[in-house]
C-alpha cells in the first residue's frame, strides 16, 4: 500500500530526530513494543494506554516494573502470562505507520492537534489502530481526543489502561441494572479486577488533564 510506504520512509526522520516531547528513544521504544528504561517487551494493550509517561516534559515507554516497582501480569490464569509468546503475538498495529502519522498530522497541522492530543489519540484509540484494513490516519480524530479528555478523573466509563479489559460502557452504565453488571464483572474502585493493576497509575487517574498538558507542552 502506498501509504504505508511513504510513512514507513517517513519514520526514519522521526526516529534519529524524535518529534516534540516523543524523543527518538520513546519512539524506537514504542515501535519495538519495548520499554526504554530496561529493554522489557511491552504488551500492547499496556503500550497504547498506561506505558505512555509524561515525565520533566518529555513522554517516555515504560513497563509497569519501571513505572510503578512491581510488573503485572496481565492475566495471572493465562498460561503465556503478560508477556507474547513470539513478536506476531504482540503486533496487532503498524507502529510505525502510527508514530509516522502524528509526524505528518504537525506537519500539516489540518486538525490542529497538539502533541498532548496526539498522545491521548495513542492512549484512547487503540482499537481503531487495530482494525482490519485501517484507513490512513485512523484513530486520530477530534472525538477520540474530547473522550480520552473525559477519562480523566473519573474510572467509569472506560476499560483497564494496562490489560485492556471492559469495566463498563455508557451504556451499560445507563441501565437500570449497572450494579448488578459491574457486581457480575467483580468490579473494583481500587484496582482492576482482570489484572490487579491499581487504578491510581492508570494514566487517567495518575494525574489531571490539566497538569499533564501544561507539563508537556500545547505545541
Amino acid at each position: 500500500m502506498l501509504h504505508t510506504f511513504n510513512m514507513r520512509r517517513r519514520a526514519r526522520k522521526i526516529f534519529q530526530n524524535g518529534l516534540g516531547p516523543f524523543t527518538s528513544a520513546c519512539l524506537i521504544a514504542f515501535s519495538q513494543c519495548r520499554c526504554q528504561r530496561c529493554a522489557k517487551p511491552v504488551p500492547e494493550n499496556s503500550l497504547f494506554g498506561n506505558a505512555l509517561v509524561v515525565q520533566d516534559a518529555s513522554i517516555l515507554v515504560l513497563c509497569s516494573a519501571c513505572r510503578i516497582g512491581e510488573e503485572c501480569v496481565l492475566y495471572p490464569a493465562h498460561p503465556f502470562r503478560s508477556r507474547p509468546r513470539n513478536a506476531a503475538a504482540n503486533n496487532t498495529v503498524d507502529r510505525i505507520v502510527v508514530l509516522a502519522e502524528m509526524d505528518w498530522l504537525t506537519a500539516k497541522g489540518d486538525l490542529g492537534f497538539s502533541y498532548h492530543d496526539l498522545l491521548l489519540c495513542l492512549r484512547h484509540g487503540y482499537g481503531h489502530f487495530q482494525e482490519f484494513r485501517r484507513k490512513p490516519f485512523a484513530g486520530y480524530s477530534a472525538t477520540i481526543v474530547e473522550d480520552a479528555k473525559r477519562r480523566f478523573g473519573r474510572p467509569l466509563p472506560g476499560s483497564c489502561g494496562e490489560c485492556g479489559a471492559l469495566w463498563a460502557n455508557e451504556w451499560e452504565l445507563s441501565r437500570d441494572n449497572s450494579e448488578d453488571i459491574l457486581r457480575d464483572r467483580e468490579y473494583s474502585d481500587v484496582e482492576c479486577y482482570a489484572c490487579g493493576f491499581p487504578h491510581s497509575h492508570q494514566w487517567f487517574m495518575r494525574t489531571s488533564f490539566a497538569e499533564e498538558r501544561r507539563s508537556i507542552g500545547a505545541g
